[in-house]
């Protein structure tokens, strides 16, 4: 039996990339929907005025890991399609 071990290191690239998209869609997601719960929360004054700060400060957060692992996603994207 011959095995090509070009397609063999081409299928393993790309289970890494449906990992990887996996995961960046799991992150994008999440952090929308869990900002948005945030916001609700806000919005609707369902919790005390001094926790308004904290959700900022967890919101920026949540948006700088997203912009960090969609700049990975793109990074590792581009990287793999070029074969490298």
């Amino acid at each position: 039996m011959i095995v090509n071990f070009n397609s063999l290191n081409l299928l393993q690239e790309a289970g890494y990339l449906i990992a990887l998209k996996k995961y960046h869609d799991i992150i994008n997601y999440g952090s929308i929907v869990l900002i948005a719960i945030l916001l609700a929360l806000v919005i609707f004054k369902l919790v005390p005025t001094e926790w308004y700060f904290t959700f900022l400060i967890v919101s920026l957060f949540l948006l700088v890991i997203r912009i960090v692992f969609r700049v990975l996603y793109i990074y590792q994207n581009k990287k793999l399609k070029q074969g490298g």
